[in-house]
This record gives C-alpha cells, sequence and structure tokens, in this order.
C-alpha cells in the first residue's frame, strides 16, 4: 500500500462486513414464500450478476425472467424488509477492519463508503456494526444510476473525497467492481469472502490482497 496514502474508499458488503451469505438465504425465502420450492436459485449467471446490480434491476430481472411477485415494486417492498431484518439480526464486521480503520483515520486519510445497496440500508448496517462514525459521506449506486460493473460511483466517492487518483485506494470483494475501479486508474485491495465468485481472479487484479484466514490488520504495517 502507498504509504502517502490520502482517501480510501470501501465496499460495504461482503468487505467490511460479512453478509454476501445473504444470497442463500433470499433464494430460499423466494422459493418457499413464491415458488413453493425452498430448493429455487437462479442461473449461475444470475446469481453471479444481482451481487454488483442495483436492487431495482435485481427484482426487475427476478420478476421477469423467474416469474416472482405480483410486480417488481411489491417485490421490492419484500426484499427491503428482507434486507432490514437481515442487517439487524445477523450481519457482523470483518475481522481487523476496527483496527484499520482506526489506523487510517490517526493518519487524516479521508474515508467514503461506495455501495451497491440503498442509503437506509448502508446506514442501518453501519449503525448495526458500530461503522457509522468512520464514514461521513456515503455514495450508492441507485443515487449515480448504475452498478458497479461501471465505474461511476468511484468517481463520484473519489469527487467526494477531493484526493488524488492515485493515492486513493479502493477496497472491494468482488472481481467486477475491483475491474470497474482500477479502470479508472485507482489501487484496489481485494478482500476474500466466501460467498463471492471468482476469487483467484480478484487476487490476481488487485494491488493487494487480503487472502482467506488473513485480517485486514495485514495492512497495517504499510501504514507505519
Amino acid at each position: 500500500m502507498n504509504r502517502n496514502i490520502q482517501g480510501a474508499i470501501f465496499d460495504m458488503d461482503g468487505t467490511l462486513v460479512d453478509s454476501l451469505f445473504f444470497w442463500d438465504a433470499y433464494w430460499k425465502r423466494l422459493g418457499e414464500d413464491f415458488l413453493q420450492n425452498p430448493a429455487f436459485k437462479p442461473s449461475a449467471e444470475d446469481d453471479k450478476r444481482v451481487r454488483t446490480m442495483l436492487m431495482e434491476e435485481v427484482v426487475e430481472l427476478l420478476h421477469r425472467e423467474y416469474g416472482i411477485g405480483e410486480s417488481p415494486a411489491a417485490l421490492l417492498n419484500y426484499t427491503n424488509r428482507m434486507i432490514g431484518w437481515f442487517y439487524e439480526n445477523l450481519v457482523t464486521v470483518k475481522e481487523g477492519v476496527i483496527a484499520l480503520l482506526d489506523r487510517l483515520k490517526e493518519k487524516g486519510v479521508k474515508l467514503v463508503l461506495a455501495s451497491a445497496s440503498s442509503r437506509d440500508m448502508v446506514r442501518l448496517a453501519l449503525r448495526v456494526c458500530g461503522l457509522d462514525g468512520y464514514f461521513p459521506t456515503v455514495v450508492c449506486c441507485e443515487e449515480v444510476g448504475a452498478g458497479k460493473d461501471k465505474p461511476d460511483v468511484f468517481l463520484k466517492a473519489l469527487a467526494a473525497l477531493g484526493t488524488p487518483l492515485r493515492e486513493t485506494w479502493v477496497f472491494e470483494d468482488s472481481v467486477v467492481a475491483l475491474t470497474s475501479a482500477a479502470s479508472c486508474g485507482l489501487p484496489t485491495v481485494g478482500v476474500y469472502d466466501a460467498n463471492n465468485f471468482m476469487q483467484e481472479e480478484l487476487a490476481k487484479r488487485a494491488t493487494h490482497y487480503i487472502a482467506k484466514g488473513e485480517s485486514f490488520e495485514k495492512l497495517l504495517p504499510m501504514l507505519d
């Protein structure tokens, strides 16, 4: 990591907090509640795609391709209720996150959160996990009108920070999102998550990588 790091852009789900197991629970609930099939899963391709999409896009896809829900709007309401319960009860902070955030703050590094989740859900998750004091600024994909398969949210986060491109690091667990950030010239830190795909590819593409079994504290010596 660049010792002159001035800014850091963090993803939330799968990076700061252990929450991506939501999708397996979500598919099961959809199957039970709408299809009488608790073993329901979308295609492997769709299962990957939804993790960087806007939730509005996700429910539209599920309604259109799988006939789930009376309408996308009704399915979105159902999904938001489930997400709220999920964050309130099951989501936890990943190991070493607090130690790294504290060190970055001590060093005067500016922090911003860039998430594909809605602002309400982000604020809920940050509050429940004790992270709300670290991120005065949150940038959401829904507000820029594009998922993380495009660089828009990272560029908006960079503008909010006002820090130099090469001294602003992006922390991501998704190879799609990390690739979008890297396409802008932003240095990257890949974060292992057991519930995300293509971890070997993520490790190859990231400037630095926090592997399975490693903590965010791995990065602390680079900040000294």
